[in-house]
């Protein structure tokens, strides 16, 4: 039981690490009237690292590096208390011999 879950926690992991965390790159248009944090704002709305964190020499590039460096921490960290979990609190099967 507790090897099914722990595939399934991997599997869920790699979901998000794969669509959540890496999915972030693509070519945007902006005007040249914009800022780099304005193009940041308009283009992803829900975001972990705010622009203004970076300091005011923000780039597109260096935000979407910390951001996906960002998500990739949460994935970690929380897959692993996950396994952490599965292993040492789900109660042990006791084997008895007949």
């Amino acid at each position: 039981m507790r090897l099914m879950a722990g595939i399934a926690v991997t599997a869920l992991a790699a979901a998000a690490f794969w669509f959540w965390a890496m999915g972030m790159s693509g070519s945007f248009l902006y005007s040249t009237h914009e800022t780099q944090a304005e193009v940041i704002r308009r283009y992803f709305p829900h975001r972990i690292v705010q622009p203004e964190w970076l300091g005011n020499t923000v780039t597109l590039e260096s935000w979407m590096l910390t951001e996906e460096k960002t998500r990739i921490l949460i994935i970690v960290v929380i897959w692993t208390f996950t396994i952490a979990f599965i292993v040492f609190k789900q109660p042990r099967k006791l084997i008895h011999p007949n």
